[in-house]
């Protein structure tokens, strides 16, 4: 059975805090980037600016991953 494209890319949100663990996430998209496209941002308060600014236009992101780092 063939994968099918979706209409559009998938809007997806990445929200990290650390470098290494979003770089991680990135390149595991890479590959999809046909199907999904990736934004990304590393602060909460940036990341809630930006969706609010998004709602505003009504072009909010199909999924949001927050990426954490391990603790130190």
């Amino acid at each position: 059975m063939a994968l099918q494209v979706p209409p559009r890319p998938l809007q997806v949100l990445l929200i990290g805090d650390e470098p290494a663990a979003c770089l991680l996430t990135a390149a595991a998209f890479e590959p999809y980037a046909h199907l999904a496209h990736l934004h990304t941002l590393r602060a909460t308060g940036e990341a809630i600016s930006w969706l609010l600014a998004k709602a505003e236009e009504r072009e909010l992101p199909d999924v949001i991953l927050l990426v954490k780092g391990a603790a130190a």
